[in-house]
């Protein structure tokens, strides 16, 4: 998915006010180098949390990001992705915030919707993220929250990467790490 990779490593040169940012992008190497989602054994990783280290190539991935984050508890994780537009679906994830639990977050979502309410393609939040997803797993094994964003792959990489960049922005500046 690439903007939301690409967007990550463009945030690696933030400049932070407060706070740390902890940036892993692209998590799957294979999948960003063949512009693809899935692995080099053709598996999803965001299907594989908490992940195994003696599993397949996707578990091992998803076992280090876990693992990562179990080690340096954030108070936020960030999980930037890209969906398609559905097909013959009601389901349309383009311009989604994920959450599987808003109680720690309920302020900045709400925010966060709000701030992109004008935008061609408002911001929609969903809960119940898939089971294997980095979104269900961290929030209910850790107890960190976590956002899911997802942009629409129905536009431009450039566009999609500067909107991935606009969220994560507002929220850096929601919790002053960086000026407003």
């Amino acid at each position: 998915e690439t903007a939301g990779w690409q967007a990550g490593i463009a945030l690696r040169e933030a400049e932070l006010q407060a706070g740390t940012l902890y940036v892993a992008a692209p998590i799957n190497a294979y999948g960003a180098e063949h512009d693809q989602r899935r692995t080099r054994q053709d598996r999803d990783v965001n299907r594989n949390f908490p992940g195994d280290p003696e599993g397949c190539d996707a578990e091992q991935i998803a076992w280090a990001v876990f693992e990562d984050i179990r080690d340096k508890r954030p108070d936020l994780v960030l999980d930037l992705h890209e969906a398609r537009a559905p097909e013959g679906s009601r389901d349309d994830l383009r311009g989604a915030v994920i959450c599987q639990d808003v109680q720690a977050v309920g302020d900045l979502v709400l925010d966060l919707l709000a701030a992109f309410q004008e935008e061609d393609r408002p911001l929609t939040l969903y809960g119940s993220p898939p089971l294997g997803s980095l979104n269900r797993t961290v929030t209910e094994e850790l107890g960190i929250p976590v956002l899911t964003i997802e942009t629409g792959r129905d536009e431009a990489l450039e566009q999609r990467v500067e909107r991935q960049m606009a969220i994560v922005e507002f929220i850096l500046s929601w919790y002053d790490m960086v000026e407003g």
